[in-house]
């Protein structure tokens, strides 16, 4: 079997070696977690644990951290599931969640970041993203 390994040199200067295959995978998943996210306040910890691995997977074939695209531990927390107002008693689920805001936010800057890594490089200045300095022309 013809296996083809992608190399980019992308906008942000990171190279990507990886199976074709597996990048598209990859990229799949992440984009059906957003499409099929259950609706609702926060996400549970198994869609944010699924995200995660595959921001690791990405990133096992680059040779830069995607670290900053991960959901940190700190932002998954128990809800809360009864309490008695006259104990004081609160109950919380054994399970965790995510701010969906945090989670979206998350994941959509790592799929921007995907795109821009992995578009060609812009041939003419009006296609570049960024800012450039116009320099004036001593007469």
């Amino acid at each position: 079997m013809l296996c083809c390994i992608l190399f980019f040199k992308g906008l942000l200067g990171y190279n990507l070696v990886m199976e074709e295959d597996k990048l598209k995978r990859i990229f799949a998943q992440l984009s059906a977690i957003k499409v099929n996210l259950p609706e609702g306040y926060d996400i549970n910890e198994k869609y944010i644990d699924t995200y995660n691995k595959l921001v690791d997977e990405l990133a096992s074939g680059m040779d830069e951290s995607l670290n900053e695209f991960l959901v940190p531990n700190n932002e998954l927390r128990h809800r809360i599931t009864s309490g008695n107002y006259l104990t004081g008693e609160t109950n919380y689920s054994e399970d965790r969640w995510c701010e969906r805001g945090m989670f979206l936010m998350k994941l959509d800057s790592l799929m921007g970041y995907f795109t821009l890594t992995l578009q060609p490089v812009p041939q003419t200045p009006e296609h570049q993203l960024g800012f450039r300095v116009r320099h004036n022309k001593e007469t």
